[in-house]
């Protein structure tokens, strides 16, 4: 059997978790990462970010490395990550390579409404988890 339609409900007011993660995204970007712009910002963004080796070896890689791309060798920075480095799996969650890359996402948090159910179930004793989107519902209880 097809699904006809769906019914989309509505929100009982403001996505208040998915506007809070709007503006931690937005101000890790501004505050912490420089906009792409500042020295500091560059630092930050390679020290915090989730680099797989880091994780598997738990080491933080503090020195630049050197690695071959098409014969030509080229310097990849690196910067002191948290400690403990599996921090940087939360962390890079939170940081974008630029405008378009924050825009983007952002505007995805905004049509989906993550954690839609949350922010506006609290307030009624429910609590129910689930990600709603303009085009259907998908809900655990």
């Amino acid at each position: 059997m097809f699904p006809i339609h769906d019914e989309n409900e509505r929100g009982r007011g403001p996505a208040f978790v998915s506007l809070a993660f709007i503006a931690i995204n937005v101000a890790v970007f501004v505050l912490l990462q420089g906009a792409g712009a500042t020295l500091e910002g560059f630092e930050f963004t390679y020290g915090f970010s989730a680099v797989p080796y880091e994780i598997t070896n738990g080491v933080d890689l503090t020195t630049a490395e050197t690695i071959t791309v098409d014969g030509q060798p080229v310097e990849v920075p690196q910067y002191p990550g948290p400690s403990p480095i599996w921090l940087t799996l939360i962390t890079s969650m939170f940081m974008h390579g630029g405008w378009l890359h924050l825009g983007g996402n952002m505007n995805w948090y905004r049509n989906t409404e993550v954690f839609t159910a949350i922010s506006s179930h609290v307030s009624t004793g429910v609590v129910r988890v689930g990600l709603r989107s303009r085009r259907g519902i998908t809900r655990a209880t």
